[in-house]
């Protein structure tokens, strides 16, 4: 069959291979096409030969499950065969032939289906490895646009970390491709320290703990340092609490954070796994106290509602002095409940009462406030269903909640923790959920290790904390008030002229 297409051939001969990769590269820039080696080199006694086919041909070939739709300008390949090829002949002594065909049929020059080629790939690799940020990289090569659109110009972060994988510049974290692989690599590249507490890889089976099933992952992380941390400040404040999507296959990150002597959270373990009941923080704990070779009382013991941390550390460590609820975590179910409530000016007045309850300080007057509270919602047909709610919850443990039986304790909520995940979430994971797993672990060392050398610099240096300054404000604030404006009425109560 005729086409009536000219084929241009052309002949050349270099003294060496290095002065035929800066020609087929120049050739490459100079037409906007690609050359692919896909056949490899073929050896003999005589000559080597490879050939480069134009990257455009041949035809689609949907990968894995074909799940994923094709990109928005379609496949670069074409589905046919392009003619343009270049045949290399390697002589003995050194000599290199090739015969070029440069005609391509079947396409067009398409900047988009454009891949970009060895060199501009390596001189990326070089800045990526010297660890540039994405943002510098992609600002110099848009600067340096003068007149003539290149593939190298519609440069994307993608691209680059499709670069900084294929040069494996990120294997700080990455062991290898395979992500379960990596993190085996690693808890036995660590082995030796006593970093890993306990591990149990899925579709492997435990004697030590028989209660976990075949396909149950779990990981205990703790340091020397996090293990400094909670021997030394364990005894005061315990926090505990558990995020979501670090990770693509849904484990879950739970936490053990103290306050240490400046009131600042410092994670001192961490657990990975598939499930958080009552059984597996029991390993968790357990494992915990092993590696410290003590059993906990804190002070204060804080979580959520969910009585399965505070069950399984009474079963592993010592009973703590004060059992509180987050109140976060209380704000957010009483916001939840209050739809048992029909109408919205009820729930608005019934939220108001709640917080005023929460917040009362004196205990003569909050068990007045709460009786009263309780009768009124009986008595309302409307907030029937959330009375008996508030009754079967909150009233047998008000002193895990109120703040008149946490006035010494020096702590209302874990926000720390909730401090600790978002920071981990959207600085260290840049707010990207789907992560390998290998990368978390990196991550999570990363924070702990950073966290250590911000302690020491405020030892060596001092700081001044976010509560200081808040008195420090108020305290200048106090200074600039007129005396004389300031009225003692007989109901002991302090109050400012003019309203202020």
């Amino acid at each position: 069959m005729r086409h009536d297409i000219d084929i241009i051939t052309e002949q050349f001969y270099f003294i060496s291979l290095e002065e035929f990769y800066i020609w087929k590269s120049n050739e490459e820039t100079k037409t906007h096409e690609l050359f692919i080696n896909a056949y490899g080199t073929n050896k003999n006694k005589k000559f080597n030969s490879t050939k480069y086919k134009c990257h455009r041909s041949g035809f689609y070939k949907p990968k894995g499950n074909n799940s994923h739709h094709l990109k928005t300008q379609g496949s670069k390949k074409i589905d046919g065969y392009c003619p343009a090829e270049i045949s290399v002949k390697e002589e003995i002594d050194g000599r290199i032939e090739i015969q070029y065909i440069r005609t391509h049929v079947g396409h067009t020059t398409d900047m988009g289906h454009l891949i970009l080629n060895n060199t501009e790939r390596s001189n990326l690799a070089v800045q990526l490895a010297a660890k540039i940020p994405f943002e510098q990289i992609l600002d110099e090569v848009r600067e340096s646009m003068s007149g003539t659109l290149e593939r190298c110009h519609l440069l994307t972060k993608k691209d680059l970390c499709n670069i900084e994988r294929s040069f494996n510049l990120n294997n700080e974290a990455r062991r290898h491709s395979n992500d379960a692989i990596s993190v085996d690599a690693w808890v036995k590249e660590i082995d030796n320290t006593g970093c890993v507490l306990f591990y149990k890889a899925q579709e492997e089976c435990c004697n030590k703990y028989p209660l976990l099933k075949k396909d149950d992952f779990a990981l205990i992380i703790m340091n020397q340092g996090q293990l400094e941390m909670l021997d030394r400040y364990g005894d005061d404040c315990i926090c505990i609490d558990e995020t979501f999507g670090l990770n693509m296959y849904g484990f879950n990150l739970t936490t053990i954070l103290i306050l240490d002597d400046m009131r600042e959270g410092f994670p001192c373990a961490f657990l990975i796994s598939n499930r958080s009941d009552e059984h597996m923080m029991q390993i968790f704990f357990k494992s915990v106290k092993d590696h410290s070779e003590r059993s906990l009382k804190p002070k204060v013991f804080m979580t959520d509602m969910a009585p399965v941390f505070y069950n399984a550390w009474i079963m592993i460590m010592e009973m703590p002095l004060h059992r509180l609820y987050c109140a976060w975590h209380l704000d957010r179910a009483w916001l939840t409940n209050l739809s048992k409530i029909i109408s919205r000016e009820k729930q608005v007045a019934v939220y108001k009462k709640l917080r005023t309850l929460l917040q009362e300080t004196d205990k003569n007057a909050f068990s007045t406030m709460i009786s009263t509270f309780l009768t009124n919602l009986s008595e309302d047909p409307d907030t029937t269903d959330f009375a008996n709610y508030f009754e079967k919850y909150y009233t047998q443990n008000i002193a895990s909640w109120a703040y008149c039986y946490r006035m010494d304790t020096g702590i209302n909520t874990n926000m720390h923790i909730e401090n600790m995940h978002r920071s981990i979430k959207y600085i260290y994971l840049n707010g990207k959920i789907n992560k390998r797993l290998d990368y978390v672990i990196y991550i999570l060392m990363k924070f702990v290790r950073d966290k250590l050398f911000n302690r020491l610099i405020v030892l060596n240096k001092g700081k001044v904390s976010s509560k200081l300054k808040e008195l420090r404000t108020r305290h200048k604030t106090s200074e600039t008030l007129n005396v004389s404006s300031v009225i003692v009425t007989q109901m002991i109560y302090i109050k400012l002229k003019n309203g202020r």
